[in-house]
């Protein structure tokens, strides 16, 4: 039962006449019996210990306050009783949480619980408050929350309320973000107005974004709740002026050279739509921090981020809707081994569109646009089904050069193109087709017919042509005798001379049976394709969808050619983009025969092992051109993982498993008419002994020979360069390994 209004003053005018004898006597009273009170008009209860009464006024120590999910806590609170400033109460060693944003959280049911079973009544599931009917009713901030006991003692004594407290309390605005109020100053008038001052930091999980000495607030009936402050966010000044009003708030972020950030929020609580409007607008680095929960997985750095446009988010209960309206992003730096190896910056880039998510399905329809360039995206999936379609529209390939971020295109960065270049991809399937020709096909070994639909058409090869590449590459030199220079993974400097003059280069003449077996292992439509085989890149895309990992590429031997000499091995999609530049370039100023003898000669083939020769001494003491063809087979098949399969040969045996794969390589090169019956059978009868590399043996020295002083008619300057990178193999049972870092640059000899 609520108590009258005349008991209420009777309690009030006790409680003062108290203090004034107190006074009077100057005499201090002191009890450590613990005092409980619940205001249900306000829904708090507090409950105190150590109550005293002194000249000064009332000393407590040990307060706490519960008001359904907010709790407060003080070490101590003085209050003191003046007829014309008021009630003042002084507080230390605050702390406690108080639930800014929330919609009927467990804690605020169960205190609703606990409160109907004391009153002996049924319990009974919180439902979600009614609209507010006036303004301060529906003031949801923890401002609001944390006045109004101040707001209702005003009203009932007719004088002001103020307090000074100090200490941490955490105010909770999410299931990650919180503020930390350190210090609080608030006065309330008799009519309702307040005004409060905190000293604070907010927080994103554990990391420490934002500071601020000055955060003020007002509230009044006829402005609602106004806020001010300057805020530093990781070095950044930012200021801050918000307002609340009934259920919405509006806050607008002006950063130092006047961009503009304002975040809308039509209800604080339940805060399930806003909308986020900016203009050039410097990113805080503090938001850093909120990136790495939302993409745990790429390390994003917004130091210099820059954006503009306009984000609409609604949140449902089981789905999300983000809406991009020209959204610009410029200078937001990603660091994923997927996009390359050094960090990308990217922009500026704009997008329009939106993004969908629910329980069953995501959803995109986006256009991203870079100067004359934009791309379209539609894209549908879920767990049974997706369906993908992208076009990029018709643009100069020059543009589209200079769309692509430096961090991806650092190699080719300086070339220019001419030509206008379009296209567009299609991928439809549903996983349960895709999973059983998958079953299919590792039970028979027969290839299925694709589990759904794949169309591309990207045509670069013929849309693109290359004016001028920059001066460290020279693809035309690469027809006459030619020096390579590079590092390996043991970050020491090799050498190779693609010419017949030096006597660790193999001419493909010596060795036509291992370049046919490399054909036939590695790109079956070598002497048909432009350098791009599309029919491999199909087989590819099923099988990795299948699999569910990138177990399968779709290189062609042209393709392994440019990597090898200018981008290293890796997987990301800057290296596959200056790849395909480079490609086309190969294939149009080299014969077939000389992009696949510079092949034997670069590639890898184990642990800083390059080109055949190395690799026919470094498994069988032998040179490449002594080698039966058996012996010639097995190099080739090491072409996919050398690192790994060096290792599991390292003691000379191998297993019957392998031998049965050569087999069938050997067969491959009957069909294909590379090999005669009889050099079939007998390859299949010759046995296979590779050299014992166990520890115990004497290790190989990888150092280079000074191929130069050997061949002095060879031109060898001096180049720059770049430092080692590790990159990843990914293919059939590879493992990681130390990747070649070419250099750029190559020198033809006179």
């Amino acid at each position: 039962m609520r108590p009258s209004p005349h008991r209420t003053l009777f309690s009030w005018l006790l409680g003062l006449g108290v203090v004034a004898a107190s006074a009077i006597a100057e005499t201090s009273a002191a009890s450590r019996l613990e005092v409980g009170v619940c205001l249900d008009d306000v829904d708090t209860c507090i409950s105190a210990s150590h109550v005293g009464l002194r000249p000064d006024g009332l000393w407590i120590r040990s307060v706490h306050a519960y008001r359904g999910a907010h709790e407060v806590s003080l070490e101590s609170l003085r209050v003191h009783v003046d007829g014309v400033r008021g009630i003042w109460l002084e507080a230390r060693g605050m702390s406690g949480v108080l639930v800014a944003v929330d919609d009927v959280p467990p804690a605020v049911a169960k205190y609703h619980a606990e409160k109907s079973a004391r009153a002996g009544a049924q319990t009974e599931p919180v439902e979600e408050r009614p609209p507010p009917q006036t303004e301060r009713e529906g003031e949801a901030a923890a401002l609001g929350r944390l006045l109004a006991p101040m707001r209702k003692a005003a009203a009932r004594v007719g004088l002001p309320v103020s307090a000074s407290v100090d200490g941490e309390l955490k105010i909770t605005l999410g299931h990650h973000a919180s503020m930390i109020a350190q210090r609080v100053d608030a006065t309330v008038s008799p009519e309702g107005s307040a005004r409060a001052r905190i000293e604070g930091e907010a927080r994103i999980a554990q990391d420490t974004v934002a500071r601020t000495s000055a955060l003020l607030f007002t509230s009044t009936a006829e402005a609602g709740t106004l806020m001010r402050s300057e805020v530093d966010m990781a070095g950044a000044r930012l200021r801050v002026n918000g307002r609340v009003r009934g259920r919405e708030l509006q806050v607008r972020v002006t950063d130092e050279r006047d961009g503009r950030l304002q975040l809308s929020l039509p209800s604080l609580r339940t805060p399930r739509n806003f909308s986020i409007e900016s203009e050039d607008f410097r990113v805080p680095a503090g938001i850093g921090a909120l990136a790495r929960l939302v993409a745990p997985r790429v390390q994003l750095d917004v130091e210099t981020t820059r954006i503009s446009g306009a984000v609409k988010v609604a949140l449902g209960k089981d789905n999300a809707t983000v809406t991009l309206d020209d959204f610009a992003v410029d200078g937001l730096t990603v660091r994923s081994d997927a996009l390359a190896r050094e960090p990308v910056t990217l922009g500026p880039w704009r997008a329009s569109g939106v993004l969908e998510r629910s329980d069953r399905a995501r959803a995109a329809r986006v256009v991203l646009a870079h100067g004359d360039v934009r791309f379209h995206l539609d894209a549908a999936w879920s767990p049974q089904h997706a369906q993908i379609d992208a076009e990029l529209e018709e643009t100069s390939c020059e543009e589209l050069l200079r769309a692509i971020p430096p961090a991806m295109s650092n190699v080719v960065r300086g070339a220019t193109l001419e030509g206008r270049l379009g296209g567009r991809a299609r991928l439809h399937f549903d996983r349960e087709s895709l999973t059983r020709a998958g079953e299919i096909e590792d039970r028979t070994g027969i290839p299925q017919p694709d589990p759904g639909l794949l169309e591309f058409d990207l045509p670069i090869e013929r849309a693109c042509a290359v004016t001028s590449l920059p001066p460290e590459i020279d693809v035309a030199a690469l027809a006459r005798p030619y020096v390579h220079r590079f590092h390996d993974g043991d970050r020491s400097l090799r050498r190779k001379i693609f010419d017949t003059s030096d006597d660790d280069f193999v001419a493909l003449g010596q060795v036509r049976s291992l370049g046919h077996a490399f054909v036939a292992l590695e790109d079956l439509n070598f002497k048909r394709h432009r350098g791009f085989d599309r029919e491999q890149i199909r087989r590819a895309v099923w099988h990795n969808l299948t699999e569910r990992r990138f177990s399968r590429g779709a290189s062609t031997i042209t393709q392994q050619t440019a990597r090898n000499l200018w981008l290293g091995i890796d997987r990301s999609l800057g290296r596959k983009l200056q790849e395909a530049l480079l490609t086309r370039e190969l294939e149009e100023h080299l014969t077939k025969a000389r992009i696949l003898e510079i092949y034997i000669n670069i590639i890898e083939l184990g642990p800083g092992v390059y080109g055949v020769k190395e690799a026919a001494e470094f498994y069988f003491g032998r040179a490449p051109e002594q080698l039966n063809l058996l012996e010639r087979i097995h190099l080739a098949s090491l072409a996919p993982a050398p690192s790994a399969y060096s290792k599991k040969w390292r003691a000379g045996a191998v297993d019957d498993t392998w031998m049965q794969t050569l087999r069938r390589h050997v067969r491959r090169m009957r069909r294909m008419g590379y090999i005669s019956h009889a050099q079939a059978a007998a390859a299949a009868r010759s046995p296979l002994r590779l050299l014992d590399r166990t520890p115990k043996d004497a290790t190989r020295s990888t150092a280079p020979s000074d191929a130069s002083a050997a061949n002095p008619e060879v031109v060898d300057p001096e180049v720059a360069t770049p430092p080692p990178s590790v990159a990843r193999e990914s293919t059939d049972g590879a493992t990681s390994r130390q990747a070649t870092r070419p250099s750029l640059r190559g020198a033809a000899a006179p």
